[in-house]
């Protein structure tokens, strides 16, 4: 038996002049306990489809202003059934991570990699310099399941 925990991947922003995707991957704050191998990341079996908001963002100036994710869960049994983040002051829930690919077309899923965990990790802060309201898409991507070390 291994412990995992549940992480929301959101594709966030798409930088076309650079060819790079972000992604936002949100840490939900409950562990979960797997009979099975014990393996590094696992796309989890939530049904999550039209429960996950798209993240609500301002930019102003330079700056995020807000940066709120929030996902419903009513019944999958788990403890907190609304899960709203503000990622400006609990950064420990988030990861970002950016991905280059050679052509930017419509079908931006298909170019991502399954497991996240050896992803380029970049920082808010980088995101923000980057970040244009043009290329922010906020669109889920899936649910995995990450082993804790």
């Amino acid at each position: 038996m291994k412990l995992y925990e549940l992480t929301l991947n959101n594709v966030f922003y798409v930088d076309q002049q650079r060819k790079d995707i972000y992604l936002v991957h949100v840490r939900y704050s409950q562990y979960f306990k797997l009979w099975q191998p014990a393996l590094p990341c696992v796309k989890a079996k939530i049904d999550i489809k039209d429960r996950v908001e798209r993240p609500e963002v301002r930019f102003h100036e330079g700056k995020f202003t807000r940066f709120n994710v929030t996902y419903h869960f009513p019944n999958t049994g788990l403890s907190k059934p609304d899960y709203k983040v503000n990622l400006l002051f609990h950064s420990e829930f988030i990861k970002i991570t950016r991905h280059h690919i050679e052509h930017v077309h419509k079908n931006l899923l298909e170019q991502l990699p399954d497991d996240f965990t050896k992803s380029e990790m970049v920082s808010l802060d980088e995101l923000e310099e980057n970040f244009n309201n043009d290329g922010y898409v906020g669109q889920y991507l899936q649910a995995t399941l990450q082993a804790v070390s």
